[in-house]
C-alpha cells in the first residue's frame, strides 16, 4: 500500500519477476579479466604493464597474481572518446609487485572472488495497482440571459435562469 495524494491510497494486487538463472561459469578464465566496455575478456598484464588506462573499477583485475595496479602520480591525461567520454576515472598506474600489507589474494582463491558471472534473464516483469482515491463533488452554477429587439409592429424579451447541481 501506497499515498497518492488528495487523500488516495495504492494497493498492489498481482505482480510477476523476470526468471533468473545463474550461469556456473565465469565470463573469463584465470589469468584473464572482463572489461565491460569492450564485452571482451583480456589478458592480465605482467609486471611494469601499464594498468592506469583501464577503468579505475578494473584496475584490481588488470594485472596477473602477485601484482597490483599502482598509481604513478600525475594527472590522469587519458581521453576517452565518445558515449564514454570523461567517465573512465582511469589514470596512470603500473603493475608492482604486492606486498604482505596489500593483502592480494592469489590463484583460486582470486578466481573465486573476482569471478563475474553470467545471468540469463527471462519472461516478463507486471505489476496490477489497484488505486483508491475519496468521492470528488462537483458543485456549478450557470446562468444566462438574453435580450433580443425586433423592428416589426412588436417587440419581445427573453430572460432565462438555469442552476445544476451535479454529485
Amino acid at each position: 500500500k501506497g499515498d497518492v495524494g488528495f487523500g488516495g491510497c495504492f494497493e498492489v494486487t498481482n505482480k510477476t519477476s523476470v526468471t533468473r538463472v545463474e550461469k556456473n561459469q565465469c565470463l573469463c578464465e584465470a589469468g584473464h579479466f572482463w572489461h565491460w566496455r569492450l564485452k571482451n575478456c583480456v589478458e592480465q598484464g605482467g609486471w611494469g604493464y601499464e594498468c592506469g588506462f583501464f577503468p579505475a573499477e578494473h584496475h584490481h583485475r588488470v594485472c596477473q597474481d602477485g601484482l597490483k595496479c599502482q598509481p604513478v602520480g600525475g594527472k590522469d591525461t587519458y581521453k576517452s572518446p565518445g558515449k564514454f567520454e570523461g567517465t573512465s576515472n582511469a589514470f596512470p598506474a603500473t603493475c608492482v609487485i604486492c606486498q604482505a600489507t596489500d593483502h592480494c589474494i592469489t590463484g583460486e582463491a582470486r578466481q573465486a572472488e573476482e569471478c563475474l558471472q553470467e545471468f540469463e534473464l527471462s519472461g516478463q516483469a507486471c505489476v496490477t495497482v489497484k488505486v483508491t482515491l475519496p468521492p470528488f463533488f462537483a458543485h456549478a452554477v450557470a446562468q444566462a440571459s438574453h435580450t433580443a429587439t425586433a423592428h416589426a409592429r412588436t417587440e419581445a424579451t427573453a430572460s432565462a435562469t438555469a442552476q445544476a447541481t451535479a454529485n
